[in-house]
């Protein structure tokens, strides 16, 4: 194999992965954000809306629960948030490669690549924002080249610079094929969110429905998009095999 997969078979293939495993895809990417979807209705659900107002005699109460929301929902974001995007990015490897799911399973070596992870995402994100700052050009090169390290970290155990080097080596040479895959991608994917939002609009008004349904929906898309750039890493790798080869090895000779 020696063209990178297009963006539509990488579509197809994104998709066939989600289906697969679609209860264990929507529950991960759902509950994130249903969980914070339901603390913030029980912190700032019934807070008087003139919370900041002089004349409010609660306003002192008002504040401090709004306070202490907002920093139980940051932490619990934080932390539940990481931990299931690395459980999604595992789930992606273990069903593509029919292997069987559980979630302790998943949660434990999502715990085990926690702070990995974060340092991994640290590096990547500082990266891409220096190249973004400077020309903004040379952050999308680097957002290109270092988008399959959360992929090794996961599937191969490199970590921190590792990952990145190892990324860009996958890459290099097909920069330009993978940025296009990706952009035309993110056009599909803008598309389908407008249009899915369009649809969803009216459930806006019934707050935790409308959560729910939103969480759900977002789930599915966001599955399909990881799986997306789990196909480009794959087809990469693919490539990159067929360009080296195990060697063979040579009988011994025989004596004569």
């Amino acid at each position: 194999m020696n063209n990178l997969i297009g963006v539509g078979d990488a579509i197809k293939a994104a998709i066939a992965i989600v289906r697969k495993n679609l209860v264990w895809f929507v529950v991960l990417g759902a509950t994130p954000q249903i969980v914070t979807s339901l603390i913030s209705q029980v912190f700032f659900g019934g807070l008087d809306k003139q919370i900041l107002s002089p004349t409010n005699p609660y306003q002192f109460i008002n504040f401090t629960q709004l306070f202490s929301g907002v920093i139980v929902l940051f932490f619990v974001s934080f932390i539940l948030g990481t931990a299931f995007a690395i459980m999604q990015i595992l789930l992606v490897i273990k069903t593509d490669k029919g292997e069987a799911v559980n979630f302790s399973d998943l949660l434990s070596a999502s715990l085990k690549l926690f702070f990995s992870y974060l340092i991994l995402g640290a590096f990547v994100g500082i990266t891409v924002l220096v190249g973004i700052v400077l020309l903004v050009v040379p952050g999308i090169v680097f957002a290109t080249w270092f988008f399959a390290s959360f992929f090794i970290l996961a599937q191969e155990g490199k970590r921190g610079m590792e990952a990145m080097k190892a990324s860009k080596a996958l890459v290099q040479g097909h920069t330009m094929d993978v940025l296009t895959r990706f952009f035309l991608g993110i056009l599909v994917y803008a598309l389908v969110s407008i249009v899915v939002g369009l649809i969803l609009l009216p459930l806006e008004a019934i707050y935790l429905v409308g959560s729910v349904v939103s969480a759900l929906i977002s789930a599915v898309l966001g599955a399909v998009s990881l799986s997306f750039s789990y196909v480009i890493y794959r087809s990469l790798v693919e490539i990159k095999s067929a360009a080296n080869p195990p060697a063979v090895s040579q009988p011994a000779p025989v004596a004569p």
